[in-house]
């Protein structure tokens, strides 16, 4: 069954305040919704559900890495609307997720190697992705020369993991993109 047909079928229902509203289902939640009835009816192994999760991030991390901070030629500008994107998926829906890497899958990797090897691998793809730019920022002198690239791109997806859990225990999207602004100064030492 396409998505397309399942979206148009499948409708999510919610309440705010006493009126009810009926919105169509996007990708992700028909997504997460048929992983849920999966792991709950059809007894299916919940790291298989995990992995697919995983790599489904990963997809999405990779497309919002490339649409921002790759094709904008000024890393400052990249940097910002990346996170931007970021935050519009943390944030989005009634209850904010913030993201299944580091939300949901480190739970699971406690008790799961595969889960962990998956984990690890997804951190270490966006470790090497923020580097691989941050040293070409530092070769077209957006950013200092004396930088340490793989530092640095830890302490940008450390800030990804404080937005997610943040978002996670209901701070607003305003207040995360204060949050993330100030992070980028802070770490680039200019506005």
């Amino acid at each position: 069954m396409s998505y397309f047909f399942c979206s148009f079928l499948c409708w999510q229902v919610y309440r705010r305040g006493h009126t009810f509203f009926v919105e169509p289902v996007t990708r992700q939640k028909l997504l997460w919704l048929a992983l849920f009835a999966a792991t709950l009816l059809l007894g299916v192994n919940k790291e298989a559900v995990y992995r697919l999760v995983l790599g489904e991030f990963a997809k999405r991390m990779e497309n919002g890495f490339t649409s921002t901070l790759v094709h904008e030629v000024d890393f400052h500008k990249g940097l910002k609307a990346f996170f931007r994107e970021v935050l519009e998926v943390y944030c989005a829906g009634e209850v904010a997720l913030g993201c299944m890497e580091m939300c949901t899958a480190p739970s699971a990797a406690v008790s799961s190697p595969n889960v962990q090897a998956d984990l690890l691998d997804v951190i270490e793809q966006l470790d090497r992705r923020f580097q691989v730019r941050i040293e070409l920022a530092c070769k077209h002198g957006q950013i200092t020369q004396t930088t340490d690239a793989k530092t640095l791109s830890k302490l940008f997806q450390t800030v990804l993991h404080s937005a997610a859990i943040r978002a996670r225990a209901g701070e607003s999207k305003f207040v995360l993109q204060k949050f993330v602004d100030g992070a980028i100064v802070t770490l680039l030492g200019h506005n």
